[in-house]
């Protein structure tokens, strides 16, 4: 049987409008914003400044 973020949290992400991924199979593409920070493949080099100006903007 397949299991939902929400199975292991309290907040309802269907009324917050959240993605509810599959544990099992979803979760091989979840990116670790983290690790981007220091990443040393050129390609990625902007990468953590652009993903924090699109989730962060004020």
């Amino acid at each position: 049987m397949a299991e939902f973020i929400s199975d292991y949290f309290t907040p309802n992400f269907e009324t917050a409008g959240a993605f509810d991924a599959v544990m099992d199979s979803g979760s091989h593409y979840f990116i670790n914003v983290t690790r981007l920070k220091d990443t040393k493949t050129p390609e990625f080099s902007e990468s953590y400044k652009k993903m924090n100006s699109k989730c962060y903007r004020h």
